[in-house]
């Protein structure tokens, strides 16, 4: 409980921060009025995209372990951990829902082992995309371009590594009373190596990634940025890998300090950015609210 505290604490000195000494009120007033509709409105369609290839990608992996539902069930999940994700303190809590989903159906190895694989082969892939047009591009602000590229690099050498060697996974797990169900988790990761299914997951996980970076290109336009298309693909996952770090609550006041400090380097003013975080949520909490339907529905 007094990590949850730390961690609220930090996020909300950091919006704090942002309202009181980064951007004007009246500014951002001012552009809330000149949000464009239709591109805000693509965003909004390409959330339920996500989600449909989400839930194919993890139908498949499910299948590898011999658990044979419908699609709809697990579009539904992720409906339903996207409310209870806005009351966990992770970035990934609405997995635990996920996990728990399945689990009712089958051993909780296999629900831990189907989500944790998921998540894995996605980092590859949006790392994957990311990395290339870092190194292309080669942006000219020299620090965001090492901090991306250090954060970038560390995780898909990480992420590979679980992928190839699961049995290494409790070794980096560094609680002991975790340690245990992680030799569980890795023992059914190594059901999942199969060049078949990784290939299968990683394309279906391209897809998904692809979505995503049209899906904040998209918000960025409905906020009036003038980032290049390509940028896009190095911004959104640094900003996302730094939103999953566990210093914040849900990375709440991460993505915001993110949006007003980097996208002024494209020439957009700090208001812009924090409008860009902030349209970010209201996607989420519309589909959270979705989720709440969906999880009194099925009661």
């Amino acid at each position: 409980m007094g990590k949850l505290w730390i961690k609220l604490l930090i996020s909300l000195s950091i919006l704090a921060y942002i309202l009181l000494v980064k951007v004007k009120l009246k500014v951002l007033a001012h552009l809330v009025g000149k949000i464009s509709p239709w591109w805000f409105f693509l965003g909004l369609s390409l959330h339920i995209l996500g989600y449909i290839i989400s839930g194919e990608r993890w139908r498949r992996i499910s299948a590898h372990l011999g658990v044979k539902l419908p699609l709809k069930f697990y579009v539904k999940s992720y409906l339903v951990s996207t409310f209870f994700g806005f009351f966990l303190p992770s970035r990934f809590g609405g997995d635990l829902v996920r996990i728990g989903d399945l689990t009712t159906r089958e051993d909780l190895s296999s629900g831990l082992s189907t989500v944790f694989y998921e998540r894995v082969v996605g980092l590859v892939s949006m790392v994957s995309l990311g990395l290339p047009a870092l190194l292309l591009i080669r942006p000219e602000f020299k620090r965001f371009f090492l901090l991306s590229l250090l954060l970038m690099g560390g995780v898909f050498l990480l992420s590979l590594l679980v992928i190839l060697k699961p049995g290494l996974l409790p070794a980096v797990i560094p609680f002991r009373r975790l340690k245990k169900k992680a030799e569980e988790v890795g023992e059914a990761l190594e059901r999942l190596k199969h060049k078949g299914l990784f290939l299968t997951t990683l394309a279906w996980s391209f897809a998904l990634q692809f979505n995503v970076i049209i899906y904040y290109w998209a918000i960025g336009k409905a906020v009036g940025l003038k980032i290049p298309f390509l940028h896009y693909f190095f911004l959104i996952p640094t900003m996302l890998i730094l939103m999953a770090l566990p210093i914040s609550f849900q990375g709440m006041g991460i993505r915001d300090f993110f949006a007003v400090s980097v996208f002024p380097l494209y020439g957009a003013v700090p208001e812009q950015g924090l409008l860009f975080s902030l349209s970010d949520l209201a996607i989420a909490l519309a589909y959270a609210v979705v989720g709440f339907f969906v999880y009194i529905g099925r009661k």
